[in-house]
């Protein structure tokens, strides 16, 4: 590679950097995919299950382990579920639903919630969540469940893709809204900015996968 070439592309690559970590390009990246289904506004009265996918945990943290999103997505799902009085479901891998299993009973002894829940604890990704939730919907006996999805809002149109290749009827209940609409510092390069392009980036290339093997 010549000078001159490395110059133009450690600018360009450079360039690219500075404007994936300001939140504005962040913002306009994941806006799409948040708004891509509103908030849940209505509940029908034949809904069977609330459903919350998992979203990461931090392993070895002394409480709480559950990562802020997931926490998010396990929350609003816990609330849902008690306000309407629907039973919970919570569809992760082994370990992320011992963790939940933890939260369940924390939140149970301080808050004294009674929340009962069930674990999906087998499924690694997405695919394996719509997979093995309609699995343990139907083996209880529900042919054709009618469930309230719940999930970050950006990774909502990854989720309700999937999903709707079962039998399962998903009612999305998005919560863990990132992109901001307060412009201050819009243009500098952060931490808060990258995360964004990077949720968003992951989403946009993991639904072209997903909807190309349809």
């Amino acid at each position: 590679m010549t000078a001159r070439r490395f110059r133009k592309t450690f600018l360009f690559t450079a360039l690219l950097f500075y404007l994936l970590s300001t939140t504005y390009v962040g913002t306009k990246l994941i806006a799409p995919l948040e708004h891509r289904y509103p908030a849940l506004q209505h509940v029908p009265a034949d809904v069977d299950a609330v459903v919350v996918l998992s979203g990461g945990n931090t392993p070895g943290a002394p409480n709480l382990p559950l990562m802020p999103g997931a926490f998010k997505r396990y929350m609003y799902g816990a609330m849902l579920a008690k306000k309407y009085h629907l039973p919970l479901i919570f569809s992760g891998g082994l370990h992320e639903s011992d963790v939940a299993a933890v939260v369940t009973e924390e939140l149970n002894n301080m808050l004294d919630l009674n929340l009962t829940v069930r674990y999906e604890n087998r499924s690694l990704d997405t695919y394996e969540n719509a997979r093995y939730t309609e699995k343990l919907l139907h083996d209880a006996g529900i042919a054709h469940p009618k469930i309230l999805l719940v999930t970050s809002a950006f990774h909502m149109p990854r989720a309700k893709l999937l999903f709707d290749r079962t039998r399962l009827e998903a009612i999305p209940a998005p919560t863990d809204y990132l992109a901001s609409s307060l412009q201050h510092f819009w243009y500098l390069p952060s931490i808060t900015g990258l995360r964004l392009s990077y949720h968003a980036l992951h989403e946009y290339l993991g639904y072209l996968l997903y909807k190309l093997k349809n």
